[in-house]
């Protein structure tokens, strides 16, 4: 299995907030004991 790393980034303003706003779901699938599947749903695209 690969491994997942989180990055941590300083924001230098506040013009981030002006942007779109998008609703992110997020789940998991998994029929298989060796698999995992993230699903992620922003919007109306997965």
């Amino acid at each position: 299995m690969g491994t997942e790393i989180e990055r941590k980034f300083l924001v230098m303003n506040d013009d981030w907030k002006t942007g779109q706003c998008i609703r992110i779901s997020q789940g998991y699938l998994n029929r298989d004991k060796n698999r995992t599947v993230r699903i992620r749903i922003a919007g109306d695209e997965a």
